[in-house]
């Protein structure tokens, strides 16, 4: 499952995340680099040029997805994503205790 932070907080967050996520044994990555960012189609510019593609690589990453996964793999993964996202101040903890499913990422509606 693929996720994208809400606000821009650029790559060192998003690593900062996956470090925690990684402490607690909860296999994560980030997403890959866009086309642009790679040879042989390297461009200097492109971020400036790809908004969107540098935002995204910029704040997403992929979470556990296995056809494996238990139930209780899901709720720990998710409790934890939860705990750190509110640690590492991309989400309002006031409002996370609220809404237990405000994870602060994108939804498909935004």
């Amino acid at each position: 499952y693929t996720a994208i932070l809400k606000q821009n907080n650029g790559d060192s967050m998003r690593d900062v995340l996956l470090d925690r996520l990684k402490a607690c044994n909860i296999d994560s990555r980030p997403v890959f680099y866009p086309i642009p960012a790679m040879p042989p189609y390297f461009s200097e510019d492109w971020r400036q040029q790809y908004p969107i593609a540098s935002y995204i690589s910029g704040n997403g990453f992929s979470l556990p997805s296995s056809a494996d996964m238990t139930e209780k793999d899901l709720k720990r993964t998710v409790l934890h994503l939860n705990d750190l996202l509110c640690k590492i101040g991309c989400v309002d903890s006031e409002k996370n205790a609220e809404d237990k499913y405000n994870v602060g990422l994108l939804s498909q509606d935004e």
